[in-house]
């Protein structure tokens, strides 16, 4: 433990941001273009555009170990001569401590700097905020790289936030009950501040798809997914163990193999080779390699099929692009792995309830670089539907706990603080990428909007509504037209928003429910559902639902129809879950019905079972024998 490593771990000098672009490399088809660096911006690790274009950043300058500096900014980026680069920056607020996240509200920005979530105005227009508010307080901080992160604008118009593993134990000001949240997720409503629980267990890194499934991130686990079953299940007894509502949803496993165009770091095969011989404590991964494999995955981020981000090129030099039929569009997940210098791409195929990401890249990345300063944290897309990346370029990024001390010494953890680089990745044939000012739309051009084929418009115009009627400045006579739309839109997308929208904005009226239920698109009409079975449950609405459960096969439409039927009358909620019975595939759905049904599930398998083959006659008996065992003791 004495001997001197120096030899062996030679400082690697960084790159300008000119210098660093030669070094990507890019499957074909897409490009990579600077958006902002150094000293435009430094240090960021996460990011988002508000309704004007402009591009709010956060910089951490205190990572790793400045726990008590208070280094962290938030700045506001602009480009203000329309060429795609930002060419200004706004200085919104200093002194944070270890500030992970960002989305902008009203006139300011909704910042995480645990213990906090803080809410920073500008309220005079200088550019400066001039007033704060803790929204929360109680946010871990045990783990610097287990910090609450990802807030992100959902389809239902609320703000949700990744809590991590440093857990959270949160308290409102104007309250003083606390949250246990534990790991779990969260989600707030901008406009009252309500905080709401939501199933999490991520590390960094949180996104949704169109359809509000959401899919997070941990450091070997690249790709997870998550159910939400909170809220119903609260004071619920459930008869039944519950299929894991947390999946690894990746064909090649949680630490698949990544393929780097970067030379690994001396310090990685070095630890390496002491871990392995017991020289210094720590796992042994990869079958005791030091590289070529998920270690430092983070930032996951959805792009929707319209972005052709999934498409495999078949002429890529690099390697072989893609492995799977392109005939249809699909959504693709994209990961960063931090320690590797890349960005990873999957395609998402639907499986039921949850989905299954498989591999487009043989033996290489959507984008790899040889710089090992290239340090992708975070991703996100902007008002051009392109995919955009916080790169903190750092000389080293690693936990300071995980490096012995014969190895940290001679590495700066604090190595390359000044730079920062934002990098944005789209098709070659995409046009020159313009920063539209959305707020100068009107009411009605806004809801026209949620028609759009990018998602970020989408969700902005769903949020620059929320934020109109939230300050009275919502013209009523939006209202019939946000109605129409929803009801009427090609875009089951859309009718997503705008259903969520009506019931934010106390719009939803018992005339729309049952056209609601009535829509043919699976995913819109499960949203429909939930929405529908969360205020009161009219007469005709309940007899939709009834009618839905007697042809029902999605899964997701058959588990909200579950949700939905602890809102009804017995003899109703039973005739659904006796409908739904031998329709229903999925384990998770199944154990779902069993914990809705309560002391009647006998009575429900019995008048199924001659719809059941002698397979689902056994799976269901082996369900429910115990549940039945229960009920007699």
């Amino acid at each position: 433990m004495d001997k001197d490593y120096a030899a062996e771990l030679p400082r690697i000098a960084p790159l300008s941001p000119e210098e660093s672009l030669k070094q990507f490399e890019i499957l074909n088809g897409f490009r990579i273009e600077l958006v902002a660096s150094e000293p435009l911006v430094v240090d960021p690790v996460a990011f988002a555009f508000d309704g004007r274009g402009h591009l709010w950043v956060v910089e951490m300058l205190d990572y790793s170990e400045q726990d008590k500096e208070r280094l962290g900014r938030v700045a506001r980026l602009v480009d203000s001569d329309g060429d795609g680069r930002m060419d200004q920056r706004h200085t919104f607020v200093e002194d944070l401590s270890w500030p992970t996240a960002i989305w902008p509200w009203l006139d300011g920005v909704i910042v995480a700097q645990p213990p906090d979530i803080t809410w920073f105005r500008d309220t005079d227009g200088d550019g400066r905020s001039d007033t704060s508010k803790v929204w929360y307080s109680g946010f871990g901080r045990s783990n610097v790289q287990g910090l609450v992160n990802s807030l992100r604008w959902g389809v239902d118009a609320w703000i949700h936030g990744a809590t991590s593993s440093s857990g959270a134990q949160v308290q409102s000001p104007d309250s003083r009950a606390t949250i246990d949240l534990g790991r779990r997720d969260f989600a707030i409503d901008p406009m009252t501040q309500t905080l709401r629980t939501e199933a999490g267990g991520g590390q960094h890194g949180m996104s949704f798809n169109r359809w509000g499934d959401k899919f997070v991130t941990s450091n070997s686990d690249h790709l997870q997914q998550i159910i939400d079953l909170e809220g119903w299940l609260v004071g619920r007894s459930v008869p039944v163990p519950l299929p894991t509502v947390r999946r690894s949803i990746a064909e090649d496993g949680p630490q698949a193999e990544v393929f780097r165009a970067s030379p690994v770091e001396p310090w990685r095969i070095v630890r390496t080779r002491l871990r392995a011989g017991g020289i210094v404590p720590g796992v042994v991964e990869g079958g005791g390699r030091a590289a070529g494999y998920f270690t430092g995955a983070t930032g996951t981020w959805i792009m929707d099929h319209q972005r052709g981000f999934g498409i495999g090129d078949p002429s890529t030099q690099s390697g072989t692009a893609s492995a799977i039929d392109d005939s249809k569009p699909h959504d693709t997940a994209l990961v960063c792995d931090v320690g590797s210098n890349l960005v990873h791409r999957k395609r998402l195929i639907d499986q039921g309830l949850f989905w299954t990401a498989q591999r487009i890249d043989q033996h290489t990345e959507l984008l790899r670089s040889r710089d090992i300063w290239f340090r992708p944290v975070q991703l996100g897309d902007g008002p051009d539907g392109a995919l955009y990346i916080a790169d903190m370029y750092r000389e080293v990024i690693e936990h300071p706990q995980s490096l012995p001390p014969v190895i940290k010494r001679h590495l700066d953890l604090t190595s390359g603080r000044d730079r920062g680089r934002i990098w944005r990745v789209t098709h070659d044939a995409s046009p020159k990428t313009r920063y539209d000012d959305l707020t100068v739309l009107d009411d009605h051009a806004l809801v026209q909007r949620l028609q759009s084929p990018i998602a970020w418009q989408r969700l902005m115009a769903s949020q620059l509504l929320v934020e109109r009627f939230h300050l009275q400045k919502l013209n009523p006579s939006v209202k019939q037209t946000l109605q129409q739309l929803t009801l009427n839109s090609p875009l089951a997308e859309t009718r997503v928003l705008g259903q969520w929208l009506l019931a934010r904005l106390d719009w939803l009226t018992s005339e729309l429910t049952v056209p609601m239920l009535q829509q043919p698109h699976p995913r819109a009409l499960a949203h429909a559902i939930e929405i529908v079975a969360s205020g009161e449950l009219t007469e005709p609405a309940g007899q939709q639902l009834i009618r839905l459960a007697s042809r029902c096969s999605d899964a997701r439409v058959q588990m909200a129809l579950i949700k939905a039927s602890v809102k009804q009358d017995e003899v109703s909620r039973m005739k659904v879950l006796g409908d739904l019975l031998p329709l229903v595939k999925e384990p998770l759905v199944r154990a779902l019905l069993v914990t809705a049904s309560g002391d009647n599930s006998w009575r429900l398998f019995e008048n199924a079972q001659k719809d059941l083959s002698d397979q689902e006659f056994a799976q269901w008996l082996n369900l429910l024998l115990p549940v039945w065992v229960s009920m007699v003791e």
